[in-house]
This record gives C-alpha cells, structure tokens and sequence, in this order.
C-alpha cells in the first residue's frame, strides 16, 4: 500500500497516474499533518504550518541531509487545530534540511531549502 496525499492507493502506478491527471483526494483542511514550508527556498527563516483534528502530542524535528537532528520545533501535547512554527537558519549553512512532523498516529517527512 502506498500513500498518496493522506489516502492510500493500492499501488505505485495507481498514485503515479493520480498526480499525473492532476487528482487530488482531499483538500488542504482535510488533511490532518503539515503543509510544505512557506517560503521554500527560504533564507533564513521560513514557517511550517500543520494542522491537527484532534488533541494530540507531537513532535516537529529539523534533520540536516546526513540525519543528523539539528532542531527541535515542537514537542508537547496540542489541542485541535492549526498552528505555523517558524524556523531560523541563520546559523546554518545552505542546502536541503529535512522537518518530520510527528503525532501518535502519524510520521511524515517533508523537505525544504535553504539559500544564502
């Protein structure tokens, strides 16, 4: 099983074939989890807005390319809704980090670009 936008498809073509003919499968409000950073490409700082339809806890961590953690954005219990965290990177250097937004029931990995 694959996931494609928060469904899941039985197979890899099958979500191939949905973003090719432009398909979506639920809107942006639907959707519990994050929505890609805004801006991207950013420099240095950038948000990244998630939502959540029930009280939860979660967990908003920043990877650099090799894995290695570099920051923790968010960590603690939420109540429904929506939220933007905001991420600085004047201190780092440019290139391609990856943010993991973790519920109780959900992990999923975006990335983003930072350009100095």
């Amino acid at each position: 099983m694959y996931t494609w936008r928060s469904r899941r498809v039985k197979t890899f073509k099958q979500a191939i074939e949905n973003i090719l003919a432009g398909r979506t499968t639920a809107s942006e409000e639907e959707i519990d989890g994050m929505v890609q950073n805004y801006p991207n490409p950013f420099n240095p700082i950038t948000t990244i807005r998630f939502r959540l339809n029930r009280d939860d806890n979660i967990e908003i961590n920043v990877y650099d390319i090799t894995g290695k953690k570099i920051r923790t954005l968010a960590n603690g219990f939420y109540k429904a809704g929506v939220y933007d965290v905001e991420f600085d990177g004047s201190d780092l250097s440019s290139g391609i980090y990856l943010y993991e937004f973790r519920t109780s029931k959900k992990i999923s990995v975006k990335k983003m670009l930072l350009l100095k």
